[in-house]
């Protein structure tokens, strides 16, 4: 029966050796045709191997556990097996119908590995996916002790591949470490942000955008990728210094970025404290006109019983909330933006505290001896704003 069973699952596995070889040469082939770019393994687009890697391990594990678990079950279901005691029979049994299995799944997965690096990622993915259902599996089931001896196989498989997959990932970041500014070629995107796009649109193509398997290996690529980036700069001599010609251009771009975004933080915002800046918006018009500040309050629009109702309609509790309500109109315009929604709602924060200083600043002018001022403090506003930062996902429901 062992040998039997050995002709079973290593014909399995060599047909899924054969099979993986013959995608890896014609991609290889076509790697040796391009122009001495040493990442061009790396490159998904450039052939079709890596995507047609997974359903092919995928093919030969289905293989493999159709063939272990149907025995599994046969064996507990023929010698009545259903208990602790019974499994540890079982699993011995099968541990010695299926000795040579183990050392072929390594085979299987080294050679792969070997073939090209990335392919650890689909056989990551695969396995997980295996022990996942693994685990999900009901346990009150009369066969519940079924694929014990598949799912022991597995773990260590997972691991060694982990381990592959980890060492990929110390063998770019020693080929950051490692690069050199070249002397021949002109300035330019350097190698190894190629390698690591590359090895990103990978992870994509594997895990997809949310998945979390691959974020401890991005972390450390990126953070020694920016670091090397500099020292590569520092040390070539072809790395170009600022241009004087383009000084006067780029003050212009970065006024007219401000511009734009003050633009843009106004018509978001609207007017928060509307009442307010309106009032103080007709006392700076009139100083503009030649008023004095000291003869303002007897202005009748602009006397001190006017500006104190004015202000009582915005004490600090009620601003707190125009601002939340602010904050929630503002993530919902920029809600497919994350990034600008910072970018912005800083901007308005910085608007709205300058406006408020505004107001401040003409009553010590115009109103320095009647007592009155905003029921906040430009510190009370601050802390608004940092209190509603810190707690975004109630103020996002609403």
């Amino acid at each position: 029966m062992q040998a039997f069973f050995y002709r079973l699952y290593h014909e399995i596995i060599q047909q899924g050796i054969q099979t993986i070889l013959s995608l890896t040469k014609s991609s290889k082939h076509d790697s040796n045709k391009n122009d001495g770019d040493n990442c061009s393994v790396l490159v998904v687009s450039q052939s079709n191997a890596l995507k047609q890697f997974k359903p092919v391990f995928e093919s030969r594990m289905d293989q493999l556990r159709s063939l272990v678990t149907s025995e599994e079950v046969f064996i507990m279901e023929f010698f009545c097996l259903d208990n602790c005691k019974d499994e540890m029979d079982t699993f011995a049994c099968m541990k010695l119908l299926f000795s040579g299995l183990p050392d072929g799944m390594s085979e299987l997965i080294r050679l792969c590995e070997n073939q090209n690096a990335l392919f650890s990622m689909f056989i990551l993915q695969v396995l997980s996916q295996i022990a996942t259902e693994i685990n999900e599996k009901p346990k009150d089931s009369n066969k519940s002790l079924a694929g014990s001896f598949w799912s022991q196989l597995i773990k260590p498989c997972i691991a060694d591949t982990r381990a592959v997959l980890q060492k990929h990932v110390q063998s770019l970041n020693l080929l950051f470490r490692e690069s050199k500014p070249s002397r021949k070629a002109r300035c330019g995107v350097l190698n190894m942000t190629k390698v690591y796009e590359n090895f990103a649109e990978s992870s994509l193509l594997v895990f997809g955008s949310g998945a979390k398997i691959m974020e401890q290996a991005h972390s450390d690529l990126i953070c020694c990728l920016m670091n090397e980036l500099d020292r590569v700069a520092s040390e070539s001599v072809k790395t170009p210094p600022e241009l004087p010609s383009l000084n006067d251009t780029r003050k212009e771009a970065k006024a007219r970025y401000q511009r734009a975004l003050q633009e843009y933080s106004m018509n978001c915002m609207g007017r928060p404290l509307e009442e307010l800046h309106n009032f103080f918006e007709q006392v700076q018009s009139a100083l503009d006109s030649g008023v004095r500040p000291d003869a303002i309050c007897y202005q009748m629009a602009f006397q001190k019983h006017m500006l104190q109702k004015i202000i009582k309609e915005y004490p600090g509790k009620e601003v707190k909330k125009g601002l939340e309500a602010l904050r929630r109109k503002v993530e919902k315009n920029l809600s497919d933006e994350g990034s600008l929604f910072l970018v912005v709602w800083r901007s308005i924060q910085s608007e709205v505290t300058k406006q408020c200083m505004f107001y401040e600043e003409l009553i010590r002018k115009c109103y320095a001896d009647s007592g009155l001022s905003l029921d906040f403090t430009i510190d009370d506003l601050q802390r608004y704003f940092s209190e509603i930062a810190d707690a975004p996902k109630r103020h996002m429901m609403g």
